[in-house]
């Protein structure tokens, strides 16, 4: 209740001036946190469709310059004419592949990231990229191409984005690395085995690594949504309808935001947080019908 209602935001630009958010394309009471003398005004962000737009979006009507990366020039460009139309801030356009990205790739990119530095340093960066099965599927009929997909894609970058933010944000003491989790991450999530034991990685990962950096300055989080009206959660987009429960990603970015800096797991729109009492009633019967190459 507290996190939800009366706490407010903490002010981005105190932590620098740059929010980073990586996506590829698929599936106020009290008074925010004075964090002015921890941060500078940037801060670096990377979306083109759902919640990572919705979070590159929302970070600019902040006034945070965003850094957008994702695999699509074009719908890069999109995103951007979108956002300069509406704030008054910078973005930077990144195409980015994270399913087949090489060391060079990532050593270039983090080339381009370290530009940054010296332009008010990189306040929160946002591990979103994620991606998932097409249908329920039984483990043995998940293909070894789409297991290391989700692998590389849900985990390995996060790994490698965090690594590469890390020691620029240590520097100044000030900085929040986000990592987007899901609730398939702490429940059973059976035909979704693979993409489940991905997010309980994050999960993990996260709290860890929250723990390693205490007194640093630098925070890890985990911030969990549940089921968000986005085509990687609802496909079909005649039943892609926003609800109390399944709110529109702009609605979920909003929390989101509001969560950057505080506990190192958080579930940002409060009403997923009910879910979270009763957990496995979250195994809806939208998971099926399931798919098998047996049948």
């Amino acid at each position: 209740m507290y996190t939800s209602f009366l706490r407010g935001a903490q002010n981005l630009k105190r932590l620098g001036s740059w929010v980073v958010v990586t996506v590829r394309d698929g599936r106020a009471l009290l008074p925010a946190r004075d964090l002015t003398d921890r941060v500078r005004p940037w801060s670096v962000q990377g979306a083109t469709d759902g919640i990572g737009k919705a979070l590159a979006m929302e970070a600019a009507k902040k006034g945070m310059n965003v850094v957008i990366i994702s695999r699509t020039m074009s719908k890069l460009q999109e995103v951007e004419k979108e956002i300069t139309e509406k704030s008054k801030v910078k973005v930077i356009s990144i195409a980015f592949d994270f399913s087949s990205a090489s060391s060079n790739d990532y050593a270039s990119l983090k080339t381009k990231l370290t530009g940054l530095e010296v332009r008010g340093g990189i306040a929160v960066l946002y591990n979103n990229v994620g991606v998932s099965y097409e249908h329920a599927e039984y483990f043995t009929d998940v293909s070894e191409e789409r297991i290391a997909s989700i692998l590389e894609v849900n985990n390995a970058s996060m790994l490698k984005m965090t690594r590469m933010v890390l020691p620029e944000m240590q520097s100044r003491k000030k900085g929040v690395v986000v990592n987007v989790g899901s609730f398939e991450g702490n429940i059973n999530a059976p035909f979704y085995a693979v993409y489940g034991a991905s997010k309980a990685f994050v999960e993990s990962f996260s709290k860890s690594m929250n723990v390693e950096l205490r007194g640093t300055g630098v925070c890890v989080q985990n911030h969990v949504p549940h089921y968000v009206a986005t085509k990687m959660a609802i496909p079909n987009e005649k039943r892609r309808k926003g609800s109390f429960m399944t709110p529109w990603p702009n609605q979920w970015a909003k929390a989101s935001l509001a969560c950057v800096g505080y506990e190192s797991y958080c579930t940002p729109y409060w009403p997923h947080a009910l879910q979270v009492l009763h957990p496995d009633l979250c195994l809806m019967s939208s998971l099926l019908p399931i798919s098998s190459s047996s049948s």
